[in-house]
């Protein structure tokens, strides 16, 4: 899962803090799974090995805390792993099919697209989404939604961006 979001300043430049995701998964009603403290483009979802965020952040915790997946997915723990782990990989490839990005306009004038990636156990009950879009008190970045990403139609998450930025620019 994600957030999607629109901020003011890039991607690489907005850290979401602990207290932050929190306060998201929290809007939720989400209190257990794993989140990350990134902002990331759209475009750069898939690094140079063609990973994503999620296998990025489970391979992270599966390699070094195997008991906290565990108390994850009993709805024990909310894991938070710091927007530098994910910086170093998903900031400056695009690795989407040409065909894929060409078919989605994701171009905002001085406003930037991210999705904060979120992971949660596959057997909570459904997620209700936002009634409306959250602003940050400094209002640095606003998000739109939580959308369920789908490796086999990852092109749905380009469509979704799409239409944040087309109301974006109706605004």
């Amino acid at each position: 899962m994600y957030f999607a979001g629109v901020s003011e300043v890039s991607p690489e430049q907005l850290t979401i803090s602990q207290n932050q995701l929190c306060g998201l998964l929290s809007v939720l009603d989400i209190h257990s799974g794993i989140g990350c403290g990134a902002a990331i483009n759209p475009l750069y979802l898939y690094n140079e090995k063609k990973a994503t965020p999620w296998h990025a952040a489970f391979a992270l915790i599966f390699s070094h805390q195997k008991t906290a997946l565990t108390k994850a997915a009993n709805c024990n723990a909310l894991l938070y792993i710091p927007p530098d782990y994910f910086h170093k990989s998903f900031h400056t490839h695009i690795n989407w099919p040409n065909e894929a990005i060409r078919k989605y306009d994701l171009h905002l004038e001085n406003k930037y697209l991210f999705l904060i990636p979120f992971m949660v156990h596959a057997n909570i009950p459904a997620i209700a989404n936002l009634a409306q879009p959250l602003k940050t008190a400094d209002e640095l970045f606003e998000i739109y939604g939580a959308y369920e990403f789908i490796e086999e139609e990852a092109d749905k998450l380009l469509a979704e961006f799409a239409q944040i930025a087309h109301q974006q620019k109706q605004c």
